[in-house]
């Protein structure tokens, strides 16, 4: 009995091991990029919260995950801001009382260009740069709350990254699109 026990306890531990690989590319912090800033650099004048960690409406959320859509990699808050992902889209909400606080809407068009993919829009398309990517950028009305869109083309699939609120959430949106990525 002791022995099938045991023999049950290393098939969990095992495939919990695997699991959690599979689940997260997360580069433990001290391999982290190469220009990520070290434990030991002055910190910065700002805001006091922890990087990554943003306040929306009273809500809290630290993005300290790293995951991936397709190929783009992003950090997200796998708490508050759950996933529901179906095919080449995915959603990360929070709700408040009921209503939605945030939405992220993260789809990407496998074969297409941007141009493609905005081919029937009306919507006025800018260039607006994070970072080192340019994006192309555009503003909408999603059922009477704004919204807005970066578009991305990376190895012949177009990525949107949309955010929905009536709140103010532009220091979640920077944090969220300073940690995006393409490739690994």
């Amino acid at each position: 009995m002791i022995r099938k026990a045991g023999i049950l306890f290393l098939v969990f531990i095992l495939a919990t091991g695997v699991l959690s690989a599979c689940g997260s590319n997360k580069t433990p912090d001290h391999e982290s990029s190469p220009n990520a800033e070290t434990e030991t650099a002055a910190p910065e004048q700002g805001p006091t919260q922890d990087e990554g960690t943003v306040t929306v409406d009273g809500a809290e959320f630290k993005l300290s995950y790293e995951t991936h859509h397709g190929d783009m990699y992003y950090k997200t808050d796998i708490v508050e801001l759950g996933p529901n992902t179906a095919g080449s889209w995915c959603e990360l909400s929070y709700y408040k009382d009921g209503e939605p606080l945030v939405l992220v809407h993260l789809v990407y068009y496998e074969g297409k260009t941007a141009e493609e993919v905005m081919a029937e829009s009306d919507n006025e398309i800018t260039a607006k740069t994070v970072g080192e990517t340019e994006y192309q950028y555009f503003e909408y009305d999603e059922n009477g709350t704004p919204g807005h869109t970066y578009m991305y083309t990376y190895n012949g699939t177009t990525y949107t990254i949309s955010f929905v609120s009536s709140a103010d959430i532009s220091a979640l949106e920077q944090a969220f699109m300073n940690n995006v990525r393409f490739g690994q």
